[in-house]
């Protein structure tokens, strides 16, 4: 008789025993337990699903500029173009970008172009820049749109170290064939044919970027 009682009363409180749920209690979600065991842990678990804990943040990946979190991103003018470049490891050294804004109005070409730098957590230092100023001509090209020929005079060093600067300070002459592809992208090449940068254009005026890559110490 009595282990018929005790029977019973095992079978009521197993049956009362409420389900446990990943997450139903505060912290569990980060707490590193398997509370509910059933082999997922914490946000692993569809219980934590709807967790803040479990909120992922959103991260801008449009550039990537080196492994260092903080870094400040290009400027906004150049926000929609894709290039990417990346400089990490212990070597000292830094991702660099070359962008710039054309405006080809009137058979000439002016405007600036800037080499970006962004050093990388070995050779220390903050992002930099130095600017120079575009003047030249354009013209049609048989396999581009327009061919642009400048000069690029320095004008400035936006705090950059002599490692970086070294070299990227004196005044060049180049020329860019420019292809447009009718829907406002654009990319553009050396004379030998050698791909230099992407964009976009309106009316007139041309954006664009290249990554230098890795360039190391």
């Amino acid at each position: 008789m009595r282990l018929g009682l005790l029977a019973v009363l095992l079978a009521v409180g197993i049956a009362c025993t409420p389900e446990e749920i990943e997450g139903d209690d505060a912290g569990e979600c980060s707490d590193g337990a398997d509370n509910d065991q059933n082999g997922d842990f914490d946000c692993d678990d569809d219980g934590c699903e709807d967790s803040p804990d479990c909120e992922e943040e959103e991260v801008d990946t449009s550039v990537v500029v080196d492994d260092d979190p903080g870094l400040s991103a290009l400027p906004d003018q150049f926000s929609g173009l894709s290039s990417k470049a990346e400089c990490n490891g212990s070597k000292p050294g830094a991702t660099a970008y070359w962008g710039g804004k054309l405006d080809l109005s009137g058979g000439s070409a002016s405007g600036t172009e800037s080499l970006f730098w962004f050093p990388n957590s070995a050779m220390g230092g903050s992002p930099c820049e130095l600017q120079y100023s575009l003047s030249g001509t354009t013209a049609d090209c048989a396999s581009c749109s327009v061919r642009v020929t400048v000069t690029a005079n320095s004008e400035w060093n936006k705090g950059c170290p002599d490692a970086l600067a070294n070299g990227y300070t004196d005044d060049f002459t180049v020329t860019y064939a420019v292809t447009k592809d009718g829907a406002g992208g654009l990319t553009m090449a050396f004379e030998s044919g050698e791909s230099y940068a992407s964009g976009f254009y309106s009316g007139d005026e041309l954006t664009y970027l290249s990554p230098y890559a890795c360039h190391e110490y």
